[in-house]
């Protein structure tokens, strides 16, 4: 959490001065000020939420940081250039924005892209990934409004550090509910509509404590993060994939 403790002091200390200057001023008024929700800021302010790159991008035009400052604060977060780090940032987005992404092909147009056969027209992207052109430009007016993607008369530019989606493991989300079950629907028709050697489909049955679950999760949380570090691919990909881990009880659980 070091590596974020920057921002969130700079933050701190202008809510202290808004304060001071005004008593009645409040964290509601500030999150106002900054157009984001009150209980997200007092997550990040106290902690138990990290910052985002894309947080910050969000606040600081209402902050009057420099382009410079944004691209210090966002450093902190993301490590220097060509770390590891930066390979693929994990920005723990805040509710409202899941809610507007939800639906499963926000993500692969982000990560489409990333191919390097990418035609910037809506009606090869709906081909691509098997949707409407209604989905394909309510979703690309979608991704726009939430600062994600720019679309100007010299193509389509991602303006997600590659985004993904990544939420807490320990906090339930309808959003996610709803996001999660339309990748394991398209897991499932992938068996029978997809060659086996193009896919991957395996599990593994386990005795499990239930103590163990919350360590078995993070396990579950290192193992995606160092996949995309090996597998991800910026520019020479050719396809856009999903790797879904799944891990639930066999069993009722004991009254």
């Amino acid at each position: 959490m070091q590596d974020q403790q920057n921002f969130k002091y700079y933050l701190r200390d202008e809510l202290k001065k808004r304060v001071e200057a005004n008593p009645n001023y409040s964290l509601r008024s500030f999150a106002r000020y900054l157009g984001v929700s009150a209980s997200g800021l007092s997550s990040l302010l106290s902690g138990k939420n990290p910052v985002s790159p894309l947080f910050i991008r969000k606040v600081a035009p209402r902050l009057k940081l420099s382009e410079s400052q944004v691209q210090k604060y966002q450093l902190d977060i993301l490590g220097p250039v060509g770390s590891k780090t930066q390979a693929r940032s994990y920005q723990v987005i805040d509710q409202d924005r899941f809610e507007i992404i939800k639906e499963w092909y926000h993500y692969a147009i982000l990560n489409l892209l990333r191919v390097k056969a990418f035609k910037p027209r809506a009606s090869w992207v709906a081909k691509r990934l098997g949707i409407s052109l209604g989905q394909v430009y309510s979703a690309t007016e979608r991704l726009q409004k939430v600062g994600l993607l720019r679309i100007d008369e010299k193509g389509w530019h991602d303006l997600s550090n590659q985004f993904t989606s990544h939420t807490n493991n320990k906090k339930f989300s309808e959003a996610a509910r709803l996001n999660q079950i339309q990748f394991f629907e398209k897991a499932l028709s992938s068996i029978t509509e997809v060659k086996f050697e193009q896919r991957n489909h395996t599990g593994v049955t386990l005795a499990l404590k239930i103590s163990d679950l919350d360590r078995a999760k993070e396990k579950i949380s290192q193992f995606r993060k160092e996949f995309l570090l090996e597998f991800d691919q910026a520019q020479e990909a050719d396809e856009v994939y999903q790797v879904s881990v799944a891990l639930f009880p066999l069993t009722n659980f004991k009254k």
